[in-house]
This record gives C-alpha cells, sequence and structure tokens, in this order.
C-alpha cells in the first residue's frame, strides 16, 4: 500500500509530510473546527485518516496540530478497518509527532485515551444491535449521529461500523468521531449535536425505536457471503442501497410484511437515496474538492489550461477512470472465455452421448449416477466445493462452519452451503451418512434476521444419491433429520423419500 501523511497547524500551515493540495488544507481546518479525535473517509482505492491532537514541544506553550493520513490500496486488498489498523494508526501519529520533537498531552482533552488503547484490543460495547443499525441505515443512505462523551467507548463504536462496511469501501463513506459537528458525514459521534441523535452511546439506546428492526435486518443482510462478494465490485452507493432495498421487500413478502416495509419507505423517504444523486456521491465532498458543477460538464477555456492547478481530486478522478477502464476489460474477456468454455462443454456432452455405451450413466463431472426411473437429463450439481454454473446462473460454496441454533431435536446431515441464484435450480446435495428410508429429511434456510433455521416448503426426493431438493432464491441451506430415529413428519412438506 502507498501512504502519505501531513502534520498540519491549525490555519493549515504544513509542518511535516508530503501530503498538500488545497483539498487537504481545507480538511485540515475542519478537523480543527470540529475537533476530531478520529476521521475516517474512504473513496475508490483511497482512506484517509485524521486527527487534532494537543501537543507541547519542551519549553513550548501546548498547542493543537492536525495529522491526515491518505493511503492507497490500488492493485492490493483493501484494509480491514478494525482495533488493530486504529491502534497502529495513532501509534504512527505519536511516532512523526515525535520526529519533529512533539509530544502528544491528550486527544480532544481526552488524557487518558492514547495510554488506554495501546493496551486494548476488545470493544467495549456490549452487543446491544446499535452497529447493526448504524450500519443498515448508513447502506440505506441515511446519516446517523450518536451522541457520546465517553471518547474510547465512541471510537470502538465508529471501528466496529467501520470493519462491517469492508466489503463497501470503493463506494466511498466519511466516518467521524468529533466535539462538534461535521457536516457531510455520514456517521458522526459527537459529544454535543443541535441534530435529532440516533444513538447514544453511553446506554446503547436507539432514541426513535420505530423501525428499529428494519434498519437492523438491514445491516445482518449485508454481512452474508453472497451480498459481501457483490458489493466487492460496486463502485456506486446507490446501487447498494437498491440491492439491500431489493433483499428487504423479498424477505419482507416471505415473512408477509409488505404492507409493513412499504409504511416504511413510505415514512423514511428511503428510495430517495439522497446518498448519491447524478452519480455524484455527497458524503465525499469536502472543503477545497471541485464544486458539482465542475465535475458534472464543466471545462475551463483553452486560455485557462497553463493556469490549471492539478488537484488531489484530479488525481483520483483520473485513477478511477483508468480502473474503470481496466475492470470493463476484465470483464469483457471474462465474458468471451466463459462463452468458450460453455460451448465447449456441451460440444463435449453431445459427442459423449452419441458415442456413451448403453447404460453408462454419471460419467460426466458434476452430474449423479442414475438412481431411479423418473431421473432426467437435468443438470443436477453435487457440490463439494465452491461451483459456478454459467448455464444456471447459479453458485455453490460449501460454508467451513455451519450457523448455530439448529432445531431441538434435528441434527445436520449435510454440509452447509451458501447458494446464489437468481432463478428457482434443482440441486442434488450429498448426505453425510447413509441414507434411511425409515427417517424423515428436511431441507431448512438459515434465517440472518432471526439468527434461525427455518423449513424450506416444497417436494424434496431423497435417496442413497442424495437430497434432490428445489432451491427458489439465495440462501444458506443444510439438510437435516430427527436425532431419535423414525418419528412422525415435522412438517407436511419437503419430507418426501426416494430410492
Amino acid at each position: 500500500m502507498e501512504e502519505n501523511y501531513g502534520i498540519f497547524t491549525t490555519d493549515g500551515q504544513r509542518l511535516a509530510g508530503n501530503l498538500q493540495d488545497e483539498s487537504i488544507t481545507g480538511l485540515a481546518e475542519r478537523l480543527d473546527e470540529s475537533t476530531a479525535s478520529l476521521f475516517i473517509k474512504t473513496s475508490g482505492t483511497f482512506v484517509w485518516l485524521g486527527t487534532a491532537v494537543n501537543v507541547q514541544k519542551k519549553g513550548r506553550r501546548p498547542d493543537t496540530f492536525i495529522y491526515i493520513e491518505k493511503t492507497s490500496w490500488y492493485g492490493s486488498l483493501p484494509p480491514r478497518i478494525d482495533l488493530s489498523y486504529i491502534h497502529e494508526f495513532f501509534e504512527r501519529v505519536a511516532d512523526r509527532l515525535s520526529s519533529i520533537d512533539y509530544g502528544i498531552r491528550d486527544l480532544a482533552s481526552d488524557t487518558a485515551f492514547i495510554g488506554e488503547r495501546r493496551g486494548r484490543f476488545v470493544s467495549g460495547l456490549s452487543g446491544t444491535g446499535v452497529v447493526e443499525y448504524a450500519l443498515g441505515k448508513t447502506l440505506l443512505c441515511k446519516e446517523v449521529v450518536c451522541v457520546s462523551d465517553d471518547l474510547s467507548k465512541s471510537v470502538d463504536f465508529v471501528v466496529a461500523t467501520a470493519e462491517k462496511l469492508s466489503p463497501f469501501l470503493y463506494a466511498g463513506f466519511t466516518i467521524v468521531v468529533s466535539k462538534r459537528s461535521f457536516r457531510g458525514a455520514d456517521i458522526l459521534v459527537t459529544e454535543k449535536t443541535a441534530a435529532k441523535a440516533d444513538i447514544r452511546l453511553d446506554t446503547e439506546t436507539i432514541e426513535d425505536t420505530k423501525w428499529t428492526d428494519i434498519y437492523r435486518t438491514a445491516g445482518v443482510l449485508p454481512q452474508k457471503p453472497g451480498m459481501a462478494h457483490w458489493a466487492a465490485e460496486r463502485r456506486s452507493r446507490r446501487q447498494i442501497a437498491e440491492r439491500l432495498l431489493s433483499d428487504l421487500k423479498k424477505n419482507a413478502r416471505a415473512a408477509g410484511r409488505s404492507s409493513y416495509l412499504e409504511s416504511f419507505i413510505d415514512s423514511e423517504e428511503i428510495e430517495k437515496f439522497p446518498c448519491e444523486k447524478d452519480g455524484v456521491t455527497g458524503a465525499l465532498s469536502v472543503q477545497g474538492e471541485p464544486s458539482t458543477g465542475k465535475r458534472n460538464g464543466w471545462t475551463p477555456s483553452e486560455d485557462d489550461y497553463g493556469k490549471w492547478e492539478v488537484s488531489e481530486y484530479d488525481r483520483m478522478k483520473l485513477m478511477d477512470d483508468y480502473e474503470q477502464l481496466m475492470e470493463t476489460r476484465r470483464k469483457k474477456r471474462i465474458k468471451i472465455i466463459t462463452a468458450v468454455f460453455v460451448i465447449f462443454i456441451l460440444a463435449a456432452a453431445a459427442v459423449f452421448v452419441i458415442v456413451k455405451p448403453a447404460g453408462l450413466t454419471g460419467f460426466l463431472p458434476g452430474f449423479p449416477v442414475q438412481t431411479s426411473p423418473t431421473s432426467t437429463s437435468t443438470p443436477y450439481i453435487t457440490p463439494s466445493e465452491t461451483i459456478a454454473q454459467p448455464e444456471g446462473n447459479i453458485t455453490i460454496e460449501r460454508l467451513i462452519a455451519s450457523p448455530g441454533n439448529i432445531p431441538e431435536g434435528l441434527m445436520g446431515v449435510s454440509g452447509t452451503y451458501n447458494i446464489t441464484t437468481d432463478s428457482p435450480q434443482t440441486v442434488l446435495i450429498e448426505l453425510t451418512g447413509s441414507y434411511d428410508p425409515l427417517l424423515s429429511y428436511y431441507l431448512m434456510e438459515f434465517n440472518t434476521s432471526g439468527y434461525s433455521w427455518d423449513y424450506v416448503t416444497g417436494t424434496s426426493e431423497y435417496s442413497e444419491a442424495g437430497a434432490m431438493v428445489v432451491i427458489h432464491e439465495s440462501g444458506i441451506y443444510r439438510i437435516f433429520t430427527a436425532r431419535t430415529g423414525p418419528e412422525e413428519n415435522i412438517t407436511d412438506t419437503n419430507t418426501t423419500g426416494g430410492a
């Protein structure tokens, strides 16, 4: 990763480091005005970290300096903004101030904070769901304002939220811990605010509880592996919000709560998507960056080109445009390779069907042996690793560990699979033991909002070859049976046995 930094006075004068342009100077002034303890901003492949610290040089009066650091992860994995990452940031702040003979007196008038952080890597949050609430609200393009006078707890909260935002960093977010308000922050934790507070961190309570359940669900859904993988290549916050809203609607229909969700959407004006208008992400604007007019169609006259100063925004925009071009080319290559591969497989299958000896079945990889007279030529997939079936638009990933909360009286008799599909698909899932026709078997889906396993309705067939089931939508699936042997069916569906 490429890393640049700058140490500035409160009026924007640079004292050390190689980070300098108009936007950075303006940002330094804003961090001073708000007395920001921690500033986190992501955009494309860049991450900015900043803080205002009270310092003192031996024999000099105390002063306030602004430290800003910019990291580019272009060409490498994005950073995981966890507690360790933030601890290392504050250690770099102390080391680089020490290099110009300054020591840190305190951070935002909290004299114990720096010493506390060096020895503590465990969040002080009690797990009341405020992080999921903030995450869901942010991804649905709503600003989150928290009130807290405990600096250590404030940092724990924003770091816990930023860590869950890791798959979405490219789309751009701004998170700030400060004494006063900070305009443009997606998540703001402050001691005092004139705005309505969403969360009070001292008690970890949500002020307006009317839509708490939906916002928390919106914070849980993006943590599913399929959503995180999808979001990694999305650069638009609007795209992420639209996908999340689509998943919420799908869950609401399944639970018979569509009218409740529609009331939420109308009341909170969710579909306006204020975080991104006309392709411009509002939360990324900082003082000193080009205005919206310059971004959307404005060009200087020909005589002005020699006077034009290259700002940080210009350099970042050029890098983003280049990455988009490379991504478009990569996707075109993948489509061509996929098409050639599919044609090859179809040709090979056609040749095999023509020349294979009579009675020989189950030869092609991914196709089961014939298990009953009712078997067809449908290409059922036996998942044992991550499998993508281009023609069927389905991806099956075997999870290393299964979610808990197994229903009482049942036990798992298959692996756990994260299945992503855009249409109903038939799948053959291998059983971990021998098939017993006297037992009842059940296909169940893990409910991530309720952290429980739910029965999947529909008829499935079970045999020595495995469980042949129909997957209607993306989710986490597993086959279960009763622990105590043969007994009455738990549900009237999904229990058909077959030899």
